[in-house]
């Protein structure tokens, strides 16, 4: 053990495949990569003792939990009067035949759309209003960026 407060020397086993453990001889393909890794795990979690566990495996003290998961989040239904988005991994809205960058923060999500103008919507998140589009200037994907506020009741 090195005695300077550093990590040890030896191996913790704190629990993470190293990226040199999980490449190390890597493997002719993708299906057999996925086999030594399956392999490790089942040795980590099956059959090598921890010590923290009283030397025995993982697997042997796992006991699930009793309690369920809470029901899945639900999604708000947007008004009538608003079209709603779904945020691509990109963070882009599909809107009239248009890919839209709105932001990657909201990627998952849905994102509101309510005409404010003859050619103008606000985008909004929920309460808030992040954005405005105007149609005049869609085809350059031209999204007038604002600061988030609360939308207007």
């Amino acid at each position: 053990m090195r005695s300077d407060n550093g990590p040890p020397f030896a191996s913790t086993g704190a629990g993470r495949l190293s990226l040199e453990e999980a490449v190390t001889p890597s493997a002719e393909n993708l299906v057999e990569q996925r086999r030594a890794i399956d392999e490790w795990r089942r040795d980590y979690n099956d059959v090598r003792p921890h010590e923290a566990l009283g030397d025995v495996p993982p697997a042997l003290v796992f006991r699930r939990s009793p309690r369920g998961y809470p029901r899945k989040l639900l999604k708000p239904e947007p008004p009538a009067w608003r079209e709603a988005c779904d945020v691509d991994r990109y963070g882009c809205i599909p809107w009239r035949k248009h890919k839209l960058f709105v932001t990657r923060a909201l990627t998952g999500e849905i994102v509101e759309l309510e005409r404010s103008s003859e050619t103008t919507w606000q985008i909004r998140f929920l309460d808030l209003v992040i954005g405005s589009l105007d149609e005049r200037k869609i085809d350059r994907r031209i999204l007038m960026k604002r600061k988030p506020q609360p939308a207007e009741a």
